[in-house]
């Protein structure tokens, strides 16, 4: 079904990623229709949060953060997928989009206005402790809710550790915002930080 190492034809229907699954390669659509599938934290039924079309990248985000897919995508259409193993997308992608930041260095940004802080982890590690001022949009939603966002403003972006603000700045300096990864993420922030966690 590959036509070589790189191009790979997908029938309708074909599950190319599955959620749970480690990430083994990064994903460009030439042509087709992918759709994205999420199971719902509950115990509701897998809804479908994303479509994707020619030109649309997808399964970076296990590939940074050294993890497992969080989705499923499965195409809508047949097509025809460029794929990309995940040391050749370490060397020549990802390294080039991904960009990591000192939290003092991301502190004197912020303190002189030139940048704003993004929180990508979940509503609920966000009420429980959090970098003061910083702006909530979990992983998750990044393709979605940063379209609206000034492309004139830096962005600072933080998680637990620092992987999965690897991912969340890679999807936002795709859509063509200047993002940088916070280094060790908030357990390195050595400043102020306020919530929950803090007051008890």
């Amino acid at each position: 079904r590959a036509d070589d190492d790189l191009a790979l034809d997908v029938g309708v229907g074909e599950i190319v990623v599955k959620a749970g699954e480690t990430g083994a390669y990064f994903y460009a659509i030439e042509t087709g229709h992918a759709e994205v599938w999420r199971e719902d934290t509950g115990d509701g039924p897998a809804k479908r949060v994303a479509t994707l079309g020619p030109g649309a990248t997808f399964g970076e985000e296990a590939l940074l953060q050294d993890g497992t897919r969080n989705a499923t995508v499965r195409m809508a259409t047949a097509g025809r997928l460029l794929q990309l193993p995940k040391a050749d997308f370490d060397r020549l992608v990802g390294s080039h989009l991904v960009h990591e930041i000192a939290p003092e260095e991301a502190m004197e940004r912020v303190s002189r206005k030139r940048a704003e802080i993004v929180d990508c982890r979940h509503e609920d590690e966000y009420e429980l402790w959090r970098i003061p001022g910083a702006r909530l949009i979990p992983l998750d939603d990044v393709r979605e809710r940063v379209r609206g966002l000034d492309p004139k403003r830096e962005y600072l972006v933080y998680c637990r550790s620092g992987r999965r603000s690897r991912a969340a700045a890679f999807l936002m300096r795709q859509q063509g915002l200047d993002a940088l990864s916070i280094r060790g993420g908030i357990g390195a922030w050595p400043f102020e930080i306020e919530g929950a966690a803090v007051d008890a």
